[in-house]
């Protein structure tokens, strides 16, 4: 379904990077290497484009990125993470994956009904963004340097809701205020931002003018996803409350001090 070949020179051209919760780079990161042990003897990695990850961890938003890099939903909520980068991946025997790699859960396209089709898969996440598998490889060879906490803008509408109630019951100094309506402005950006990605992926997606029908199915799927995903955003934003005016007092409104679900 696709050029192999052409497919790996995508990462020797550009540096793979992955993103994984700290509790398994712990965990798999012993002995100076990074990847799971198996298969053996060389073990494996799941590799995405580095451009693409840069993209996601910057918008932080863990909902869209367990999407787009095909983990399933909640798996990096809340999570701190670390960003891998390997910068020699042509020395890590960098191949096609088998869908019989640990890291090939549920969502791995060359699986039909938890069966391994390999004429199925594309070379993609189930969210479309480009994959590669390479073996086990020396820490000193990548960058770990990014660790950061991953949550969606639903969980951080939550927090300014809970801390606008608290200064529009309790009161609160100027401080407390400024750090409230900054938390909005970001908010509100960051929903830009992330709406911005969407809309973008959705028109590079229609592009695609592939006559197979399986292709056809999963662009129309991710399609789907995010432009549910976008509205969905897009509500969210709507309950983002004004910022509050530092020098006069809050005034209690019913409308906006509810619980943010």
């Amino acid at each position: 379904m696709f050029d192999k070949e052409e497919h790996k020179k995508i990462f020797l051209e550009e540096t793979p990077a992955l993103i994984v919760r700290f509790e398994s780079f712990i965990k798999f990161s012993q002995g100076g290497y990074w990847g799971v042990p198996d298969p053996k003897p060389n073990g494996s990695c799941f590799w995405a484009p580095g451009m693409e990850v840069d993209k996601l961890i910057e918008l932080g938003d863990s909902k869209l990125i367990e999407y787009m890099l095909g983990f399933d939903p909640g798996w990096f909520h809340n999570k701190k993470v670390v960003v891998l980068k390997d910068y020699y991946p042509e020395k890590h025997n960098l191949r096609i994956a088998t869908g019989k790699e640990p890291g090939a859960n549920g969502n791995f396209t060359g699986k039909i009904d938890g069966v391994i089709v390999p004429e199925a898969y594309n070379g993609k996440t189930s969210g479309g963004i480009k994959e590669i598998v390479s073996d086990r490889a020396p820490l000193s060879d990548m960058d770990d340097s990014v660790k950061i906490k991953l949550f969606p803008p639903k969980k951080s509408l939550r927090d300014i809701m809970r801390a606008y109630k608290k200064v529009v019951k309790e009161g609160g100094t100027i401080e407390i205020k400024e750090n409230i309506n900054s938390e909005i402005k970001d908010l509100n950006n960051r929903i830009d931002k992330i709406q911005d990605y969407i809309a973008e992926r959705i028109e590079m997606i229609s592009k695609d003018k592939t006559g197979i029908e399986l292709e056809i199915k999963r662009n129309r799927d991710n399609i789907s996803w995010l432009s549910k995903y976008g509205k969905e955003l897009s509500q969210i934003k709507a309950r983002i409350p004004k910022p509050i005016k530092l020098q006069e007092q809050v005034i209690h409104r019913p409308d906006i001090i509810g619980d943010a679900r």
